[in-house]
């Protein structure tokens, strides 16, 4: 879901329930990435206006792929970074993730509770998402993550707009973790 629509989903879902503003249903007319999200809330509505036990299964699977945001998943562009230097007693595991022009580089670190995740997006600003908590980049568009698990670690990057998930170093078979 693309920044505009973010901002419009409650007007959107006001709309569908009924009760939204002259000014929401022209713009609603006006706007075509705002009229495929407000078909897809009027999806959800009707999927859960059924019984729990009853509704039909393509709608269930509808309402579902609607509601999951479209992710992509980043590559592994270099799990070997300690053969670099960059492992250290504090820091036993470095990895490279990207997708085209995004660079995410993480180092993993043992605490007394689990792991600090220190993420690095090479100046980008971005959001992280992790266990229904929000991690701001700061102006160098660097972060720290507390991970409870690091074999459930995944984390998702949401910046200019897009949506990433960064996977867990177990799941990508890094050394050192």
């Amino acid at each position: 879901m693309d920044g505009h629509v973010k901002k419009q989903w409650d007007l959107l879902v006001e709309l569908a329930d009924g009760r939204a503003t002259k000014e929401t249903r022209d713009h609603l007319v006006s706007c075509e990435r705002c009229r495929v999200a407000y078909d897809q809330i009027l999806i959800m509505k009707e999927a859960s206006s059924y019984p729990f036990e009853q509704p039909p299964q393509s709608l269930v699977e509808s309402a579902i792929a609607i509601a999951q945001p479209n992710r992509s998943r980043l590559k592994l562009v270099s799990p070997r970074l300690s053969a670099l230097g960059a492992r250290t007693e504090r820091v036993p595991a470095q990895v490279l993730f990207g997708q085209g022009d995004l660079q995410v580089r993480a180092m993993y670190s043992p605490t007394t509770t689990g792991w600090d995740v220190f993420l690095s997006l090479n100046g980008r600003q971005g959001t992280i998402f992790h266990a229904g908590e929000r991690f701001e980049t700061d102006d160098r568009g660097r972060v720290l993550v507390p991970i409870s698990d690091i074999a459930v670690s995944e984390l998702v990057l949401e910046t200019n707009g897009a949506e990433f998930l960064i996977p867990s170093p177990i799941e990508v078979e890094v050394d050192g973790v």
